[in-house]
Formats: C-alpha cells, sequence, structure tokens
C-alpha cells in the first residue's frame, strides 16, 4: 500500500487537504529464515535479486545492530549471509526484500501510479467552488442480491466530493453493475 498526502492549509492559497491511498497486488515483499546458500540463491530469484535488494540479518542475534542492508550484487550477498550466520547461535539467517523504494522497483512502480492519481486529482476541480482534488471520497455498500434482493457487502455507488467544500455526488458504479451475484449474497449463499 502507498500513501500521499497534499496539506495545502494556511498560510496557502487554497486551504485544503488531500490524502489518497493506492492499494495493490504488486510486490515482491517475501522473508524468510535460511541455513544454506541453496535456499539464499532461491529466494533471491523469487525476490528478483539483483534489481531489487535484499536486508539480511543473524536470524538468532545478540548484536541488534548487525544488519546487512541494501544489498545488491552476488559477492556481497554471499559475503553477508556468511557473515550473518557466524552470529546467528543455531546458523540461521533472516532474509527479506529491502522494501525502500531506491532499491525496489516493485515498490517504486506502485508509487508511481499513486503519483498519477494524485495528479489526475489534483487536476480535477470541484463543480461546485472549483478547489482541485474533486475525486471519490468514500463508498456506499450494500448492492442488493439479484435472486431476493438483500443487501450484499459489495459497492453499491461511488460518492465523489470536494476536498474543501461539502459538495458531493452520489453516482452508480463505474462498472455499471445493478444487481450482485447470488454468490455474494449472505441468504442465498451462506
Amino acid at each position: 500500500m502507498a500513501e500521499s498526502g497534499l496539506n495545502m492549509g494556511s498560510p496557502y492559497k487554497r486551504n485544503f487537504h488531500l490524502h489518497l491511498s493506492h492499494i495493490s497486488e504488486k510486490t515482491n515483499y517475501q522473508m524468510q529464515v535460511l541455513a544454506s546458500m541453496a535456499e539464499l540463491q532461491q529466494f533471491a530469484q523469487a525476490a528478483q535479486f539483483p534489481s531489487h535488494a535484499l536486508i539480511l540479518r543473524p536470524n538468532h542475534r545478540q548484536n541488534k545492530h548487525l544488519l546487512f542492508k541494501g544489498i545488491q550484487t552476488a559477492d556481497e550477498l554471499e559475503a553477508a549471509f556468511k557473515e550473518a550466520q557466524k552470529h546467528s547461535p543455531n546458523g540461521t539467517v533472516w532474509v527479506e526484500t529491502d522494501m525502500r523504494a531506491h532499491l525496489n522497483p516493485s515498490r517504486m512502480s506502485v508509487i508511481g501510479e499513486l503519483a498519477e492519481k494524485m495528479a489526475q486529482r489534483l487536476a480535477t476541480p470541484c463543480p461546485k467552488c472549483q478547489t482541485p482534488g474533486w475525486g471519490e471520497v468514500r463508498v456506499e455498500t450494500g448492492l442488493a442480491c439479484r435472486w431476493c434482493g438483500s443487501e450484499t457487502e459489495l459497492v453499491k455507488a461511488e460518492i465523489f466530493g470536494c476536498t474543501k467544500c461539502d459538495y458531493e455526488v452520489r453516482v452508480g458504479r463505474a462498472d455499471g453493475l445493478r444487481e450482485a451475484d447470488p454468490g455474494n449474497c449472505p441468504y442465498c449463499n451462506p
């Protein structure tokens, strides 16, 4: 998940706050306890190493400062693994993907998607007061089941609103769906 905020509060001209979230499954976040170089190689390949950096430390460690971050070469990876193994009582090493954006192109891409979303939102003025940031502010659930008419947990409508004034507009789902499949109904498909 990535988040972005723009606070143009006083003394800024427009005096509004815009907060957006962007959830994505495009990630390579992984972590594992490893005992051998062969396991490390498998992990590294799955984590898209070396384009995506890794972090290593002894799995059970006495020294909390023994941590290898931003590893991007095979030589660094092997040296860090051996050093972490030496300082781990049972010889196991904790390995994880480095999720700092400058070392993780997958995360960087998702942050780019959020930046695009923010730019589009800022380019859209409120129809009432012309403040930038008009867009979806929440959703309304309760889309009716096609068979029995009961409310489901699915989105029924999107609420678009202004970042500054109270103006809001309720619109149907963007995909045009007006009834829920009975498979999503708590009564028809308990």
